[in-house]
């Protein structure tokens, strides 16, 4: 007396696979035939198990009834004469239906709330339960379709399964046109994951039966023959003992079904031969007795060629760039033949596994990582100036928009099509989507069916999570690089995708590529206009003798590569795959390719010495390539990459806290650092940096001061004689903390001083974590309703606010004399941590971990208020010094000037730090003057504050000694003179007054002349 919904609730009924087994074998096992009379009798089949999917199950899994094991005989999906599915077979098969089926999905989220907890961690023990569930209940003891002859004798037969093979895909497009012309959702995902809610209603499917023959073939088709055809391929209904009412909705396989029975109904044939002048047309309907299955599968192939007409007509009526845009991989013919090679390329780079037959690429759980996606567009050979990692980002979470960041995201098979699609429409722009997917599939991706690409060491390195990000930051800004070094090239579009033109073609030549593409697609010459590519488009690429002068602006070569070198990295990365070699004279490489190249190098060149012992990680080498690029930018455009991160990466809820190895560190830095992408260059305005102003400072309206960097030797060397200038490092004070965090850090920095430097590193977190802890109690505690003790506990359980209303800096005193328990680690605590890691890793000569530690603590020091600011900005000046790229340091020295000036005065000591190592920057950089200017201000703090005799005194006042041996870079000159006019009154310009009549001296007289 329990309801279905109870039964299911408590795992019943459940069928047993033995007794499906047994009752649809025959002498040795389960033929094609009861497969599918199986399949269509559980109300399996349903747009997400098909019967294409049906039958390749079957070909993958079924053995040769008489099979005497030499192995000898050859068969296929399109004879499937003789073989049968054994009882180890059959299990295999219903288990591929579980993994597969929709139906059987939803079933199995319902029995995952009764099972085991250890069974219900195995996805596939969860389907499999469901399918035993659903099929128990669907499955009836005698249903009515037994006595269908149509069906066993005709649908089932071999012929008529090799038309089903053949027509499945182009139903699939058909099936879609249908749902969209009746308001539902076209696409086929969206099908194959709801298809309960995704049938052809009973209106839409009478409607596109009775009109699919036109009146002068022959038609319409006979209402009775589509109204049988209807009710007998209504699985739900037929598979009950008894008949009833049902909801009339089709699914894809039910649709296909009421085809193949119209076409073996009692409408004439005269149609049929689509020639109404032949006088042996035979006009008569179709005979269950006197016709076989051959005749049946000829009927079904002519009623499926209006099927095709009616999809080339609405396909052609759809020319609206909105409705183009739309079309998906199966809308393309070329799929139809091509999308079983696809989808054993999709399951070779999920799984590793080679190529072969036994391949199942059926499997829907497959899933291909995010990183593995970008590596086979990269292998395929279709990423250009267009489809850049960019671009494939771009698309990538245009498809995936709310879905999670993109590197924590795996693909299946249905978002893999419809991306490629997208790429194939911005790779061909001039194509209708149709001509630019048929080129993608033919050109690229078509001719990597059964080629195994090597995989590399370098390759594994290139598409790893953090290489990737670092690509898409940087591409963009070293695109603009690249446009400056590459040869510009017109190409023409044709059937091989941009090819480079060879002198100048007339434009009917031009023409020809595009109707050749028409050809090959098979488009009508109605499609002309819609399908018309433009003539031609200019491509820019990087030729070996370009590379080569890209690496020389970079001073790759000759500094750390040889010549030789270059065009060993240049074969590697344009002929890495197999079947897409040339001539390194011939070839070019894209933007993409371009990124490939200058990691090879970086992996070259800092793994020889001296820097294959300062950098200890392949990211880190990488970095420090990156950061002569982003000095040869500024070379080129006169200001710093604008870098930003990408919206879905960093991770922003990434904490220093929780970490106690100095290894955890290293690849916490690493993988932040090139992340975020802002590696070495400040953001600041344009007017604190060099540039526009450089060379030129007025001195009054009349004289001005000009400089001119003059360096002491002619081949611009420095003279050994000069020495180098000395800088300060920024002298860090501890903030105040509670025992035992300390003497903790008072334990670190006496490990830095004595080089233990991976001990201090990993003293800095012990004391960070230890002081983490302490917080949290703290604020547990407060929660609670005590008090958060200090060291004499007489401090309230909450943060005190300064006068403005602002959080403390650092923590506070109480009342008693007791150090205040925070809420939270405030940022200028956790600035103090980074800059000291950072300081460790600077004295250990690992600059680049040094750098990420700065460039972490800079944008926490951008969001505190005061004189902490400068402290970021001044330790990466530091470091950017050393390595030698000094206009960069000078722009951070400025950078933390400017806030410590205002914060500070001119006066305070760590004012003049800023000035000394301001000082060393012009010195470098041949501006005497300048360098003369800024050590003078250094020695005169340092003296006021400190003395003659203090360390810091005497190295501004050796800096100062040193570079007034040099000669000034400046003359005055004059602004030339121009002669002044002279005034009207002293040129007898103005006329003298004449008296008045009547009085003294007013008579009439002469006039003077």
């Amino acid at each position: 007396g329990e309801s279905e919904e109870e039964l299911r609730a408590a795992g019943r009924p459940m069928v047993n696979p033995d007794v499906i087994f047994d009752r649809y074998r025959g002498n040795r096992g389960v033929s094609v035939q009861s497969w599918l009379k199986f399949c269509r009798d559980a109300l399996l089949l349903d747009n997400s198990w098909t019967y294409y999917d049906a039958l390749h199950a079957f070909d993958d899994l079924a053995e040769h009834d008489g099979d005497d094991g030499d192995g000898e005989e050859e068969y296929s999906l399109d004879d499937p004469s003789g073989r049968i599915l054994g009882y180890d077979a059959f299990l295999l098969a219903l288990r591929r239906v579980a993994r597969q089926s929709s139906a059987v999905f939803e079933y199995g989220q319902q029995a995952l709330q009764t099972m085991d907890e250890e069974l219900a961690k195995d996805e596939m023990e969860v389907r499999w339960t469901g399918f035993r569930q659903y099929v128990g209940e669907f499955l009836q003891a005698n249903p009515r379709s037994d006595d269908d002859v149509l069906l066993m004798d005709f649908i089932y037969s071999e012929e008529v399964i090799g038309v089903m093979v053949e027509c499945e895909y182009k139903f699939r497009r058909t099936y879609k046109r249908l749902l969209k012309q009746n308001g539902k959702i076209p696409k086929w995902e969206d099908l194959a994951t709801t298809h309960r809610h995704m049938k052809m209603d009973q209106n839409g499917v009478q409607k596109f039966l009775r009109d699919l023959v036109p009146k002068e073939l022959g038609g319409p088709i006979r209402q009775e023959d589509w109204s049988t055809a209807l009710r007998a391929s209504n699985h739900e209904s037929t598979s009950k003992e008894t008949s009833g009412k049902t909801s009339g909705e089709a699914t894809l396989p039910e649709l296909m079904e009421m085809i193949f029975r119209c076409a073996m109904g009692g409408t004439g044939v005269s149609w049929a031969m689509r020639d109404e002048t032949d006088p042996e047309t035979d006009k008569r309907p179709f005979d269950q007795e006197k016709d076989g299955p051959i005749e049946a599968a000829d009927r079904i192939r002519v009623l499926l060629e209006f099927v095709w007409d009616w999809l080339e007509a609405e396909r052609k009526s759809d020319d609206s760039e909105l409705e183009d845009h739309t079309v998906l991989m199966e809308e393309c013919p070329l799929y139809d033949t091509a999308h079983t090679d696809l989808q054993m390329i999709f399951m070779h780079y999920c799984t590793n596994e080679p190529y072969s037959e036994a391949m199942d690429y059926s499997n829907p759980m497959l899933t291909m990582p995010s990183t593995t996606l970008f590596r086979f567009c990269a292998d395929s050979g279709f990423m250009d100036s267009r489809v850049t990692y960019t671009a494939i980002y771009e698309r990538y979470t245009s498809l995936a928009a709310g879905k999670g960041p993109w590197e924590k995201r795996d693909i299946n098979y249905s978002f893999f099509c419809r991306l490629l699609s997208g790429l194939a429409r911005i790779k061909y722009e001039e194509a209708r989507s149709v001509v630019a997917i048929t080129m993608l599939l033919e050109q690229w991706l078509v001719p990597m069916v059964n080629l195994t690409i090597p995989s590399t060491e370098l390759k594994d390195f290139l598409f790893t999570q953090d290489m990737l990000s670092f690509f898409l930051i940087y591409e963009v800004h070293i695109g603009k690089m690249f446009d400056k070094h590459a040869t510009t090239r017109e190409v023409v579009l044709n059937r091989h995708g941009l090819e480079e033109t060879k002198g100048s073609m007339a434009h009917t030549a031009l023409d020809e590529p595009h109707k050749k593409i028409k050809r090959v697609i098979d488009l009508g010459e109605e499609e002309k206009e819609h399908a018309s590519l433009n003539s031609r488009k200019q491509t820019k690429n990087m030729t070996l003798i370009d590379l080569n002068s890209f690496f020389k602006a970079l001073r790759f070569v000759p500094d750390m590569l040889t010549v030789e070198e270059v065009p060993e990295i240049f074969d590697a990365v344009v002929n890495s795959t197999p079947h897409l070699q040339m001539a390194i004279n011939d070839a070019s490489m894209c933007l993409s390719q371009l990124l490939q190249a200058l990691t090879s190098c970086a992996l070259i060149m800092y793994s020889r010495p001296p820097y294959s012992s300062k950098y200890a990680t392949r990211e880190e080498k990488v970095l420090a390539m990156m950061e002569r690029v982003e000095v040869t930018y500024y070379t080129m455009f006169s200001r710093f990459m604008p870098l930003e991160a990408k919206a879905n990466f960093p991770a922003v809820d990434w904490k220093l806290t929780g970490m106690t190895k100095e290894s955890q560190l290293r690849e916490f830095l690493i993988a932040r650092r090139l992340q975020r992408g802002m590696s070495l260059v400040a953001v600041t305005p344009k007017t604190h940096l060099l540039g526009d102003t450089e060379g030129t400072v007025s001195n009054g309206m009349a004289a001005q001061r000009q400089y001119t960097p003059i360096p002491e030797r002619q081949d611009g060397k420095r003279t050994v004689s000069l020495g180098m200038p000395s800088i300060v490092r920024e002298q860090l004070f501890a903030p105040e903390a509670p025992y035992p965090v300390g003497p903790l850090m008072e334990t670190a920095l006496i490990h830095h001083n004595a080089a233990r430097y991976k001990a201090a590193v990993e003293t800095y977190l012990q004391a960070l974590n230890t002081w983490h802890s302490m917080v949290l109690e703290a604020a547990e505690q407060a929660k609670l309703g005590g008090t958060v003790g200090t060291l004499d506990n007489t401090v309230k359980s909450t943060k005190e606010t300064d006068e403005d209303g602002e959080p403390p800096l650092s923590p506070q005193r109480g009342e008693g004399g007791g150090l205040e328990m925070q809420e939270e680690i405030d940022n200028v605590q956790l600035l103090f941590f980074f800059i000291s890691l950072g300081g460790v890793y600077e004295s250990a000569g690992l600059d680049e971990l040094a750098l990420a530690c700065y460039t972490e603590g800079r944008l926490i020091g951008d969001t505190v208020k005061g004189a902490e600011m400068a402290l970021a900005y001044s330790a990466i000046g530091n470091v950017v010094f050393h390595l030698g790229q000094h206009t960069v340091a000078l722009s951070f020295f400025q950078a933390a000037l400017k806030i410590r000036e205002t914060a500070m005065g001119e006066r305070h000591m760590d004012t003049g730090l800023l000035y000394n190592n301001i000082g060393a920057c012009y010195d470098l950089l041949n501006r005497v003057t300048e360098a003369t200017e800024s050590y003078g201000k250094a020695c005169d703090v340092f003296q006021f504050e400190f003395g003659l005799t203090h360390p810091r005194t005497a190295t501004a006042m050796r800096n100062l000694a040193r570079v007034k041996q040099r000669r000034f870079d400046f003359h005055v000159s004059f602004a030339p003179r121009h002669p002044t006019p002279c005034p009207a009154k002293l040129l007898g310009g103005e006329k003298k007054k004449k008296g008045k009549k009547g009085k003294k001296g007013g008579g009439k007289g002469k006039k003077k002349k």
